[in-house]
């Protein structure tokens, strides 16, 4: 029984609203005072605080986790789906901090989204004690969503979220 119960647990596939955070000074630091830096396989860096005005979707993953992988083609699909967009920006960070090995994966996969790795140590209020951790950072650099856990990304509970939050100013 305690199997079934950590499998269900750790291959949930939907956000329900419960994975959203109530606004706290703690989030505020992490998502819009404190300003991370992260830097593409390409070389490129990007600062989260000059994110701001941009809905932000940061995927914490690493290479050797199953759920990780498992998510990757949902995760892929909502990419392909809004890279258009001039209000969406993807953060997808490798938690190993090995870069050659995530950009072999990647490639490997065929995947398309930009991977990142962390230039500075990040907070608990952004990356806990699980991967995959998917936040959702609004207009504002607000967290909006937190889950840990394997996601859904094309999911309806997900989408209708992620379109609500894509609409407001």
């Amino acid at each position: 029984m305690k199997k079934l119960i950590l499998l269900a647990l750790l291959f949930n596939s939907c956000i329900s609203k419960q994975d959203q955070t109530q606004e706290t000074d703690t989030e505020k630091v992490a998502s819009t005072e404190h300003d991370l830096s992260f830097t593409k396989l390409d070389g490129s860096k990007v600062q989260l605080a000059s994110l701001k005005g941009k809905v932000v979707l940061i995927n914490f993953w690493a290479t050797w986790c199953p759920p990780c992988i498992r998510e990757m083609p949902s995760l892929q699909s909502l990419y392909e789906k809004y890279r258009q967009n001039p209000n969406v920006e993807f953060l997808v960070v490798e938690v190993d901090n090995k870069p050659e090995l995530a950009k072999r994966f990647i490639e490997d996969k065929g995947y398309t989204f930009p991977v990142y790795s962390p230039d500075d140590i990040l907070p608990e209020t952004l990356l806990g004690q699980a991967i995959p951790t998917t936040v959702v950072l609004d207009k504002a650099g607000e967290i909006v969503i937190r889950h840990e856990g394997m996601s859904d990304f094309m999911a309806d509970d997900f989408l209708n979220r992620w379109e609500g939050i894509l609409a407001k100013p």
